[in-house]
């Protein structure tokens, strides 16, 4: 296998079984712990500038438009692919 032109030590076969074992490892990790409150799914607080973190009206509004933004830039993409078609 090779990226960016430089010979990689692995193949691919080799290469999908490590990420298989990394990914199942994580996975396994995440969901071994009974306690909801201390599962790490993704998604979850995340608010590094602290825009949203007094205010709970805030909070949800701001995730309701990160959802609207997600949900218009999957249309705009699926545009994007319907004009590669034609």
């Amino acid at each position: 296998a090779s990226y960016a032109g430089l010979s990689l030590p692995f193949s691919i076969t080799q290469l999908i079984w490590i990420e298989v074992i990394l990914v199942g490892g994580a996975e396994l990790y995440r969901n071994g712990e009974l306690d909801s409150t201390k599962r790490i799914y993704p998604g979850g607080y995340f608010d590094p500038l602290k825009l949203a973190s007094e205010d709970e009206e805030r909070a949800f509004r701001l995730k309701t438009a990160e959802i609207k933004h997600g949900r218009l830039a999957m249309v705009a993409f699926f545009g994007f692919g319907v004009q590669a078609l034609t």
